[in-house]
């Protein structure tokens, strides 16, 4: 197959049918209430797929000609670099559909048969959910509310992908917002901005990594640290003392943190 040139691959990102192509599957895809996009190139077509209820499932395949228009066209949606084809990017979106506003995670992987793309799809509306909508029954919600009110200790929430990690993270901080204390957040990136929470979004271009953030956070005289992720020993070492008096998170680790008056 023919390398296209950047100009081709740019025009043809710009292209009616493209756009159209793309516009379709990302509201497909809110129209299923799917989690996530893939875009999976194989040796000679590429897989279309959603997530749905925590499982991949395929929803067509089409010509892998499309494939660079369709990544070109996803990347300008996303702000990313078009010409770059050889490194990871990562990119950010915003999309209005029907009344639903819906963020959206972009990634773009180069692999051996192509650019490969997962779209995390995020309902700005629906996202935030209390405790008593997220699938606990009666008797594991009040359980959970009750470990919620403690104050001290770790409460870590882990999963595979989709499972719900984040929802139920963020439901918990909407019932422990309502006590009279100081909520801070470290997340990467943050997903739904609540009212009342301090909420930070690391970044590690400049260093500002998750360890580095909570070491400045627990001289910001904290109730409650809520961590997206502990993805190195030292971020879970400092999560670890800063909750000894008290914590919760949930891995990947995202822990949130309780201390007496404060967390990490």
């Amino acid at each position: 197959m023919r390398e296209m040139s950047l100009h081709e691959i740019e025009r043809m990102g710009k292209e009616k049918p493209v756009v159209r192509m793309v516009n379709h599957i990302l509201t497909d895809a809110i129209h299923r209430n799917a989690s996530d996009i893939h875009i999976r190139p194989d040796e000679d077509d590429v897989a279309l797929l959603f997530r749905q209820d925590g499982s991949l499932v395929p929803i067509r395949r089409f010509n892998k000609a499309l494939l660079a228009a369709v990544v070109a066209r996803i990347k300008i949606i996303g702000r990313m670099n078009i010409a770059e084809r050889r490194l990871p990017q990562d990119g950010r979106a915003r999309m209005l559909e029907g009344d639903s506003i819906v963020d959206m995670r972009i990634s773009v992987i180069p692999t051996v048969n192509g650019e490969s793309v997962v779209i995390r799809l995020l309902n700005v509306q629906t996202g935030l959910r209390s405790i008593s909508d997220i699938g606990f029954n009666s008797q594991d919600a009040e359980r959970f509310v009750d470990l919620l009110h403690k104050s001290y200790g770790m409460l870590l929430v882990t999963g595979p992908t989709g499972s719900g990690k984040s929802t139920t993270l963020y439901a918990a901080l909407q019932e422990v917002r309502k006590q009279n204390v100081n909520i801070i957040t470290v997340e990467d990136p943050v997903e739904y901005h609540i009212d009342g929470i301090e909420q930070i979004q690391v970044n590690t271009a400049p260093g500002f990594t998750f360890a580095r953030a909570l070491r400045n956070i627990l001289r910001h005289d904290p109730d409650v640290i809520m961590v997206g992720e502990i993805r190195d020993q030292e971020t879970a070492r400092i999560a670890v003392e800063s909750a000894l008096p008290a914590t919760w998170c949930s891995p990947p680790c995202t822990p949130t943190t309780r201390r007496p008056r404060s967390c990490a």
